[in-house]
């Protein structure tokens, strides 16, 4: 009985860890698209080279195709977060 007791203890700790345990956010949620802009974007050209343009979808286009090129390290959603700053950042206004 005592093995029961102890058991099914056990389980109900666990039950309550797993419950009340912090959900992993999102990737994200936590990162700043101007440091991925920066860091992804420096290690070919100089950031000084992206300068405000006419049309925020053409920033699409331009990081699309960088992101293309065999040595650039743009993930997917990092060109998402990056052609997102550039819109909001770097359009003529």
């Amino acid at each position: 009985m005592r093995r029961l007791t102890l058991i099914t203890g056990f389980f109900l700790m666990l039950l309550l860890l797993v419950h009340f345990y912090p959900a992993p956010s999102s990737a994200n949620d936590k990162v700043d698209p101007k440091i991925i802009f920066e860091q992804r974007c420096s290690k070919c050209h100089k950031l000084d080279r992206s300068k405000p343009i006419e049309s925020p979808e053409i920033w699409k286009t331009i990081v699309d195709r960088m992101a293309k090129k065999r040595n650039s390290e743009i993930s997917a959603s990092e060109a998402i977060l990056i052609t997102k700053y550039l819109q909001e950042n770097m359009v003529k206004k």
